[in-house]
């Protein structure tokens, strides 16, 4: 704006990962500026801006997954590194080496809950992006595995993965199957309405009526509105358990 203070922030071109760009918009919001002016008078403009984020300290050697791959081989209980590894063949989208490196981890260490939670989402990725619903029960029985582990292991993410899954099976008719992933994704993250509508919905299908409507009453209630079509869909299934 004219006065130095800012209307509107936007990313132009994202970084790939929602925490750096999140990132940005927060350095950007706590920047103070001073206004373009035309001429000697102040006026409203567009200002880009770029940043450039350099891993340091810990994850100082997160660039060189063959120095990591050499720190696993030589020492296979380093979860540190292997994760490190995992993650780093994740962001290139290399679903079978991440999967492989921690496979490998599970059989080693089968007691680290955040090696199976990183297994379920290197599974979860694999499925969503490669639209491959083996992979989508392979990430939840991963999470089950963390969960049982660590309950308080990655929680948000295993509940989209349950809820996906659950989804998927619901989508294809089988509401006995995708009724326990939803009721668990509702569960783990009851913040999200639309999983607590999934678990209506198969309860609905299962004939458990009156389940049914507490859970889609319930979902309304954490119904924000946004999404009117989302929304409809729960008032008719509100309906047709009554």
């Amino acid at each position: 704006g004219a006065n130095g203070v800012p209307k509107t922030f936007t990313v132009f071109q994202s970084s790939g990962h929602k925490d750096l760009d999140n990132a940005v918009l927060a350095a950007c919001k706590a920047s103070t500026y001073t206004p373009a002016t035309r001429g000697n008078a102040p006026v409203t403009a567009f200002y880009d801006v770029s940043y450039k984020f350099d891993l340091t300290g810990v994850e100082e050697n997160v660039g060189s997954s063959a120095d990591l791959q050499a720190k696993v081989a030589a020492h296979p209980t380093d979860s540190s590194s292997r994760l490190q590894l995992a993650n780093i063949f994740l962001n290139q989208s290399d679903y079978a080496h991440a999967e492989a490196t921690l496979v490998d981890g599970t059989h080693v260490q089968p007691s680290n809950a955040k090696i199976w939670s990183r297994l379920g989402l290197a599974y979860f990725n694999d499925g969503i992006n490669n639209k491959d619903d083996s992979k989508l029960k392979l990430s939840a029985d991963a999470y089950d595995k963390a969960l049982a582990l660590d309950p308080k292991t990655d929680t948000s993410l295993a509940a989209a993965a349950y809820f996906r899954y659950a989804f998927n099976l619901q989508t294809a008719q089988n509401s006995a199957a995708a009724q326990p992933y939803a009721a668990k994704a509702a569960q783990l993250d009851p913040k999200q309405f639309v999983y607590r509508m999934l678990t209506g919905e198969t309860e609905l299908s299962l004939g458990q009526t009156k389940q049914a409507l507490d859970d889609l009453m319930a979902a309304r209630k954490g119904d924000d509105g946004k999404q009117a079509a989302v929304s409809a869909r729960l008032l008719a299934e509100i309906g047709s358990a009554q």
